[in-house]
């Protein structure tokens, strides 16, 4: 006799408690979640336009993955999750490194949680970027290889305010006034027009 206590959830289901986890994070960014199920198993793509990097979002959308795939053996393997009422999931059993006998873990210490298999094997994430984003991102990228900012060294740290402004002057001085190299639009952004 099973006792098997799992509640089996589609991949539909699974994709809206995902949606509700990235909504909760970032709410101001419009993801696309579309769910899709096909022989052999399921899975869920996550698309948005610039907003957060794509493993700040992997983090929070892979916690709701129904699966693991080991490559070097060519084995899927499942796992179970505990989700709390506020759909927050908690790893309750998985297979480490593909081996045939699960590692179970303890439910977290809230009530009213329940043990799930989510519908979606693998979750995949994809960041579009518009435009003006790329300029920006490939301003910052320059700044940081090229470029040695004072107070700061060598490779400024992208949460640094005076880096992100002038990658951002960067962009846009590129854009109205279509230097010819990204050394052009870096003193355009620093010294003004000339």
């Amino acid at each position: 006799m099973s006792t098997d206590t799992r509640e089996y959830l589609s991949c539909a289901d699974t994709a809206k408690l995902v949606r509700h986890a990235l909504k909760g994070r970032f709410p101001t960014v419009k993801f696309s979640v579309r769910s899709s199920v096909y022989s052999g198993g399921a899975s869920i793509d996550i698309s948005w336009m610039d907003g957060p990097v794509s493993r700040r979002v992997e983090a929070i959308a892979r916690q709701f993955e129904g699966a693991d795939f080991d490559g070097m053996v060519d084995l899927k393997t499942y796992r179970s999750h505990y989700l709390a009422p506020n759909g927050k999931p908690v790893l309750a059993s998985a297979h480490p490194n593909g081996m045939s006998s699960a590692e179970h873990f303890a439910p977290p210490d809230v009530s009213e949680v329940r043990q799930v298999h989510f519908g979606a094997d693998f979750i995949f994430c994809r960041r579009r970027l518009s435009e003006e984003q790329r300029l920006v991102e490939e301003a910052h990228a320059y700044i940081l290889a090229h470029c040695i900012i004072e107070g700061t060294g060598a490779g400024a740290r992208f949460g640094n305010d005076y880096v992100d402004n002038l990658a951002r002057n960067m962009a846009y001085s590129r854009d109205f006034e279509t230097p010819n190299t990204l050394e052009d639009a870096f003193d355009l952004a620093k010294y003004g027009r000339r």
